[in-house]
């Protein structure tokens, strides 16, 4: 897992990742066991379901500081980013 490797500053996370795989919600336990958390976190899944386990578990676990976002990135931090549609 990346946060184990180096300082995050902004993390989106999807639910459902696909078969055979870890989801959203492993990862978001793993980030709460290790104290892995980064500065900032969006959660731009589908699944309205998997979206509040993540949320819940996330901000109940938190480090002051840190900000967890029920919902995706704003376009603004897109922008900033450097991200754009193709």
């Amino acid at each position: 897992m990346l946060l184990r490797e180096c300082k995050v500053g902004i993390l989106s996370l999807d639910y459902e990742l696909g078969p055979d795989v870890m989801n959203g919600g492993d990862v978001a336990a793993a980030i709460v066991r290790e104290q892995l958390y980064p500065e900032e976190i969006f959660l731009h899944t589908s699944s309205p379901s998997g979206r509040t386990r993540m949320y819940e578990m996330l901000y109940q676990h938190k480090p002051l500081g840190v900000k967890v976002h029920h919902g995706p990135m704003p376009a603004e931090y897109l922008k900033n980013a450097g991200y754009s549609e193709a």
